[in-house]
């Protein structure tokens, strides 16, 4: 499955759409609007084998996550773009779904971070499945994709691919307005707190019991 949040920008849905036709994707895409916004995409046409799902008022990126594994938790892999993205590689859905089974993580060049974090990466199903989740537990918004790289690292199953052009049109790097929905995001100081928490306590040991569970799988 690739998910695809977003929320308040129906205009870069609608931009997104015209470059998943453009670069000759093919797989479906979950859209997903919180339930008291996706009256702003009514009248987005969007590809007919997409879905649309409606997450709870309130959700942010974490909560999207947990949803989306908790609905569909046997898929072969799970891919992640956001509303401010724009694929510019041919089949770069298809390049970076067939990359990352059974179990990397695998992302593109997005033109910020690139090979420093994986912000928008694909990860194959059976590495989630393994880690039991699919954002690291009580993350809001921030430090998500610092997680995916410290597990990429830790399990080295990480694959960045330059070749796979993903740029990420943030007001950061100048290709995008500080606009109502970046304003919005979560401070970020609860995230760091989580997650310093979770890398000081719980990191470790789940990285460990997977690589003796695929040792022992040798």
């Amino acid at each position: 499955m690739i998910v695809l949040p977003t929320y308040g920008r129906p205009e870069n849905l609608r931009r997104f759409v015209k470059a998943y036709k453009e670069t000759n994707a093919t797989l479906p895409i979950s859209v997903v609007f919180n339930a008291d916004n996706a009256f702003c995409y009514n009248d987005i046409e969007t590809p007919p084998h997409w879905k649309r799902i409606s997450a709870p008022v309130g959700s942010r990126l974490g909560d999207i996550f947990k949803l989306m594994f908790k609905k569909y938790p046997n898929d072969t892999y799970y891919g992640m773009v956001a509303d401010d993205v724009l694929p510019e590689t041919e089949r770069w859905d298809t390049i970076m779904a067939e990359a990352c089974q059974p179990d990397k993580i695998v992302w593109g060049m997005d033109g910020i971070q690139n090979a420093r974090l994986p912000v928008h990466p694909f990860i194959g199903g059976d590495l989630l499945r393994k880690l039991g989740w699919w954002a690291c537990p009580g993350l809001k918004h921030w430090y998500v994709d610092n997680v995916w790289k410290c597990v990429a690292d830790a399990l080295d199953c990480g694959v960045y691919m330059p070749e796979v052009k993903m740029t990420h049109l943030h007001y950061i790097n100048g290709k995008a307005a500080l606009d109502r929905t970046y304003r919005s995001q979560p401070d970020t100081i609860v995230d760091e707190r989580v997650c310093r928490q979770y890398m000081e306590t719980s990191f470790v040991p789940l990285m460990e019991s997977i690589k003796s569970l695929s040792t022992a799988k040798v």
